[in-house]
């Protein structure tokens, strides 16, 4: 296995002070722990993670709307849409966190246009470049057996 020689680390609270001093090449976290306040200090600070930052990645950015109820639209006297996990709809929070200049890259493979405008606008994307690319899933099929069942 080729390796690529990038320190990586998952964030958890017990890691942040590691996190802040010794920052790794990739930094994976949840939404909720990414909304933490001590987090949001580490970056916003003039630390060695504020500084290392140098993309933000929003991956299964489609949650934005799924799991926010951004989509469902309500009318006057109807129940609030229950959100699943609301920290997703937070996330434009760390536009104003970085250094000028960094990408921020929503990925998606299961957005429609109406999932697209929404990941847009409340990820506070401006003139984005969009980049479709459809996977080439030659090699997936399906193969249905009758199955009968004794007991």
């Amino acid at each position: 296995m080729l390796s690529l020689s990038c320190t990586a680390i998952e964030l958890m609270t017990e890691a942040l002070n590691v996190v802040r001093e010794s920052p790794p090449q990739f930094l994976y976290c949840s939404a909720e722990t990414v909304l933490e306040k001590a987090f949001l200090a580490a970056v916003k600070e003039n630390s060695a993670l504020h500084q290392a930052v140098s993309a933000i990645v929003v991956d299964e950015s489609h949650t934005e709307e799924a799991w926010t109820g951004q989509r469902k639209k309500q009318s006057k006297g109807a129940k609030p849409v229950q959100v699943f996990r609301a920290a997703y709809g937070k996330l434009a929070i760390l536009r104003s966190m970085r250094k000028d200049g960094i990408p921020l890259l929503a990925l998606t493979g299961t957005a429609d246009r109406e999932t697209e405008k929404t990941v847009i606008k409340e990820l506070a994307t401006k003139d984005p470049v969009k980049l479709f690319v459809r996977p080439n899933r030659c090699k997936i099929s399906a193969t249905i057996y009758q199955q009968s069942w004794k007991n």
